[in-house]
């Protein structure tokens, strides 16, 4: 339930938080047990693979978020997932149920793009956001993250124009 128009600043934020635990207990406890900080080590190596729902992945999609449209970035990012998630395989059985996993959890993302992009554009319609930089795009499909618009069709239309068109059904 959480807002896909979280500003970059914010979700940055809130993700580092994750790896730098894991360091935090890697430094406590690289003395006292071997086990447990080879774990912790490889659990951070792990969830900074840029696979999803993975840290990595996040903090991919909050830097390409900074250059590209949403909507690409989703699809860029769940491609760059596969890739990854092929690369890394190893044919031992707990490694090929945890890509499998991962795996199932990016082709259901893949399914969902068009809902996750339309609540993107229906989140900007319902909470108004305020957002400080302007972009003007030629294609409702190449909204960006932290950015109003205008579309340029025959005219110039406001962001809020197009939504209020869109999601306006009275």
């Amino acid at each position: 339930n959480e807002l896909v128009n979280r500003p970059l600043k914010e979700e940055f934020i809130i993700l580092i938080f994750g790896p730098l635990f894991q360091l935090i207990n890697y430094m406590l406890f690289k003395d006292i047990n071997i086990y447990f900080n080879n774990y912790n080590y490889g659990l951070f190596i792990f969830n900074l693979l840029p696979i999803y729902p993975l840290d990595g992945y996040k903090l991919w999609m909050i830097i390409f978020n900074q250059f590209l449209p949403y909507k690409i970035v989703m699809n860029l990012m769940l491609f760059i997932s596969i890739i990854f998630i092929v690369i890394n395989v190893k044919l031992e059985l707990i490694y090929i149920l945890i890509y499998l996993f991962l795996f199932v959890g990016v082709l259901k993302e893949f399914n969902n793009i068009k809902y996750i992009y339309h609540k993107f554009l229906f989140e900007r319609y319902n909470y108004k956001f305020h957002f400080k930089n302007i972009k003007q795009i030629n294609d409702i499909n190449h909204f960006y993250k932290d950015n109003y618009h205008y579309i340029k069709t025959n005219n110039l239309i406001s962001e809020d124009d197009f939504l209020n068109k869109k999601f306006n059904l009275f």
